[in-house]
């Protein structure tokens, strides 16, 4: 007996035999794979439902399927080699090849398919006016809270006008912030149409009463040597009216057209805000000593997460915000200390309790938005939930450096 053995280990034994000689062939047995698409249609790009596929692998073998209801099929037991593929088209078969591999679902690509198309949307204009100091509100963001949880957001252009696309039906509140102002407003939304904001025809200041005054100085931080520029100084009168400056690169400011008597000033800056009374007199300047300038951080609680690469809190320190303001987080990301996350960001009684969050570089976050090299991809939505709340309700949030995953995991429309 003769036996010849073929050269693949997987194999069948066939056996021959003539006259007294037998001879034992073991034939090889193919190697399979499977193979897995999506189909589309030809005309508009999307999932076809109902369409048949036909696969011919490289030993002649057919396989037919038919897409689910997603458009996707699945052929299992193709011979390992190029297979022809014919999709059944309405507007004709359409032909295609894929290479089967040994043991593993092979990804069918369809190169018809397209995006799904964006859903129906409408959208919101208008311009916007501060009434109080008679100016169009320039470069201020406006936003809604779609009810997704995501952000629609856009901002003034230099007339203070703005169109806010992309939203879907319903009522929304929209909201107009910048530095002191802020505006909110309930719209509603019709797919298809633009909602204009009622129109207003002009702009102007409020009249100046005779005989007024104006109040002059500087906007400080608690360190007292350190001069804040964009500081908003308004004072709100009787009449619904506001007079209302921002201090300049030095921090100082003169706000004119004063009625006299006593009012009280306002100082905001960020989270930071400061009051007090002055004594304004007719066709007068009243001067607030420089020694007066500091923006007292009375109340103000400050959540401070530490991180590997900077230190927040010394800053804080050097512009005269003591630590009786401040609560400690701590957080590493190179130890990947995250339970700041679950003591201060999931506990919303908690965050609410402050003025302000600083996160410092470096600060642990795989708890919060994971990681892959340096982009961050959301993973709890209950924590960037939290922290978008904790902005909508007047906080503020600063990051610095590599902490900015968390700025963009939580307002990804905005970065």
């Amino acid at each position: 007996m003769l036996r010849l053995l073929a050269t693949s280990a997987l194999a069948a034994t066939f056996i021959v035999s003539s006259c007294d000689c037998q001879v034992e062939v073991i034939a090889p047995v193919a190697e399979r794979g499977a193979v897995r698409g999506l189909i589309c249609k030809n005309g508009d790009g999307q999932p076809a439902v109902n369409m048949t596929v036909t696969l011919t692998d490289v030993d002649g073998n057919v396989f037919t399927a038919t897409t689910d209801g997603t458009g996707s099929f699945l052929a299992e037991g193709l011979v390992v080699g190029i297979a022809n593929v014919v999709i059944s088209d309405i507007g004709g078969d359409r032909p295609g090849t894929i290479l089967v591999s040994k043991d593993v679902i092979t990804q069918f690509n369809d190169g018809t398919c397209r995006a799904p198309p964006p859903p129906p949307q409408g959208a919101v204009d208008g311009c916007i006016c501060d009434a109080a100091v008679g100016a169009w509100v320039t470069e201020a963001n406006v936003f809604v809270t779609l009810p997704s949880g995501d952000i629609a957001a856009t901002v003034t252009d230099e007339n203070g006008c703005f169109t806010l696309e992309g939203l879907p039906d319903g009522n929304f509140q929209l909201t107009v912030q910048k530095g002191a102002f802020s505006e909110s407003r309930s719209v509603g939304v019709t797919v298809g149409l633009t909602t204009s904001l009622p129109a207003v025809a002009s702009c102007e200041p409020p009249v100046i009463p005779e005989n007024a005054g104006a109040v002059e100085g500087r906007v400080c931080a608690p360190d007292g040597i350190t001069w804040l520029s964009g500081a908003d100084i308004f004072i709100d009168l009787d009449d619904g009216t506001r007079r209302q400056v921002s201090t300049d690169a030095d921090g100082r400011y003169l706000l004119g057209g004063v009625p006299a008597g006593r009012h009280t000033v306002h100082v905001v800056k960020g989270s930071f805000t400061s009051e007090f009374e002055v004594d304004v007199f007719a066709d007068q300047t009243t001067l607030i000593p420089e020694g007066e300038c500091s923006i007292a951080p009375v109340g103000l609680r400050i959540a401070l997460v530490t991180g590997d690469y900077d230190n927040v809190g010394q800053v804080l320190n050097t512009i005269g915000i003591d630590d009786e303001h401040i609560e400690v987080f701590e957080s590493s990301t190179l130890n990947d200390n995250v339970a700041w996350v679950d003591e201060l960001v999931l506990d919303y009684a908690r965050l609410q309790t402050f003025d302000i969050v600083f996160l410092n570089c470096g600060a642990g976050d795989r708890r919060f938005v994971g990681r892959d090299g340096f982009f961050g991809i959301a993973v709890d939505q209950v924590a960037i939930a939290n922290l978008r709340r904790f902005v909508q309700e007047g906080g503020s949030v600063y990051a610095s450096d590599w902490a900015y995953t968390f700025v963009e995991a939580t307002w990804p429309d905005f970065v």
